[in-house]
């Protein structure tokens, strides 16, 4: 997620740290904490939860992806201005220039072979030369779509589905109960039927 949804916390600092700073082993524990988004109030489509108004910002953070493969990561991000970002130490994208609110971003095949489920690291470089300055990265995904049928040995017609039967009539139930054969599933056939089996009234 991103400060759009809640405040998530970094580890950010002030001050250039040494070359492996973008990778999972780099010790930042001396490293200030707070919550995204960094950059200075009024910059358009800014969440601003960590005053920043120096020349330049490095943070780091780590998430945590869950089992299975992401269908399509991205990188969601609002960045003013001249953002860099890893994944897990790799190069993952350069945002040049700015923006004036949260969007897409490719990720790099490289970086995004590096994502795996469990622990993941984002370290994220972002500088200042003139207007608002901002920065906020998230990573999002493209729910998977539904599962393929599953395939057929062969196409066939298929059989013609066979007439309900009727239910049975009062004649054809009469027949049964009086010859003990099994009723006539034609209603007029059994109507007949029943007539003919009828009792004739005597004077």
């Amino acid at each position: 997620p991103t400060a759009q949804k809640e405040p998530i916390a970094w580890r950010y600092t002030l001050e250039k740290p040494g070359e492996e700073w973008i990778k999972p082993g780099f010790d930042d524990s001396t490293w200030k904490q707070g919550p995204a988004g960094f950059g200075a109030k009024g910059t358009p489509g800014a969440v601003v939860r960590t005053h920043w108004n120096g020349k330049d910002i490095w943070l780091r953070r780590e998430f945590t992806l869950g089992p299975g493969k992401l269908a399509d990561p991205r990188l969601l991000a609002h960045c003013d201005e001249d953002g860099t970002v890893y994944l897990n130490g790799v190069l993952a994208a350069e945002l040049q220039g700015w923006t004036t609110d949260y969007e897409e971003f490719a990720i790099s095949p490289e970086a995004r072979a590096t994502l795996r489920p469990g622990k993941n690291l984002f370290a994220v470089h972002c500088q200042q030369t003139f207007g608002g300055q901002y920065i906020d990265v998230g990573l999002v995904q493209t729910a998977p779509g539904p599962q393929d049928p599953a395939p057929t040995a062969a196409l066939q017609d298929p059989a013609p589905a066979a007439a309900p039967s009727p239910s049975p009539t009062a004649a054809q139930l009469w027949h049964e109960a009086a010859t003990g054969r099994p009723g006539i599933t034609d209603a007029h056939a059994g109507d007949a039927i029943a007539l003919a089996y009828a009792p004739v009234a005597r004077d």
